[in-house]
Parts: structure tokens; C-alpha cells; sequence
């Protein structure tokens, strides 16, 4: 029963790794996987000090990419109203792209949430808007990468833990 459980919870880790990828929750994924594995186990492998410092990545990974974005745009100078309208739209693209299973809506949603943001704020110079664009973007993808390596390093410690 034990090896069972182990490769449920690999699978598992193994989503939660795809997940982080593509900008998905894979970090609360592993967390929860861990956690329910290590109640089943009465904590033998996995102990409780061992899911602290899961849900700190998990809850680390998440705030980091859930920011790049902001991040982004107030490095390349997008207004107020832009930072604002990114995360309105991705909140808006992640909700349409889950419930749609279309995940392109959430960087369209990211992206038309800027472009929106930029208008309200009166900026209608499309070289600004496009490097507003740009710079969430980047701040995305670079959040996306660090939550990721968080979600791989925590799949490493919950791997070292049972094998």
C-alpha cells in the first residue's frame, strides 16, 4: 500500500511541476499532495516541520508570480491604472481560461487588462502601451520561472523525504 501511494503522490508532484509551467497552481498542488500523504503516513516521512517549509515555498511561489507581472510594468513605466487593469485582467483571463479550459485567455486577459489600464490612465501613445505590454510580459514569465524552480525544489524535498 505504501509504494501506491508513493506513485499517486510522484503523479501528482509531476502535475504540479506541469502546472507551475504554464502558470498554474502546482506549488499548493505538491503542498497539499504532501500533506495529505504525510496524514495517511501518521507523518512517519514527511513531518510537520517538513510541511511548514512546503507551504512557505508554496505560498512564496505564488505571491512571486502572482507580482512579476506588477513588477514588470512598473519597471517599464506603465501607469497606475495599467498595474491595476493587469491584475483585473488576469484575474478576469484566469477565471475565463479555467472555466473554459482555454488557456490562452489568461495572458489575454493579463494583456488586455494593461491595455485598458493605459487608456483609462489617458496614455494613448501605442509605443507606451506596447512597452507596458512588454514589461508585464516579462515580469510574468520571469515570475513564472522563479515559481517554478520554488515548485521543483519542493518536489525535491518531498522526494528526499520518502525515497
Amino acid at each position: 500500500m505504501l509504494i501506491a501511494a508513493k506513485l499517486l503522490l510522484v503523479l501528482f508532484l509531476l502535475v504540479a511541476i506541469v502546472l507551475s509551467m504554464v502558470g498554474l497552481m502546482g506549488g499548493p498542488l505538491a503542498f497539499l499532495a504532501a500533506l495529505i500523504f504525510a496524514w495517511w503516513n501518521g507523518f512517519e516521512l514527511i513531518s510537520a516541520n517538513v510541511l511548514l517549509v512546503l507551504l512557505a515555498l508554496a505560498v512564496m511561489a505564488e505571491l512571486i508570480e502572482f507580482l512579476g507581472g506588477t513588477l514588470g510594468a512598473k519597471t517599464f513605466n506603465a501607469s497606475r491604472q495599467a498595474v491595476v487593469g493587469s491584475l483585473i485582467g488576469l484575474i478576469a483571463g484566469l477565471v475565463l481560461g479555467l472555466a473554459t479550459l482555454q488557456l490562452y485567455l489568461i495572458p489575454l486577459g493579463l494583456i488586455g487588462g494593461v491595455v485598458a489600464g493605459e487608456l483609462i490612465a489617458g496614455r494613448t501613445e501605442f509605443g507606451q502601451i506596447m512597452k507596458s505590454i512588454v514589461g508585464v510580459l516579462i515580469g510574468k514569465v520571469g515570475g513564472i520561472l522563479i515559481k517554478s524552480i520554488l515548485t521543483f525544489t519542493m518536489v525535491v524535498i518531498i522526494l528526499i523525504r520518502i525515497f
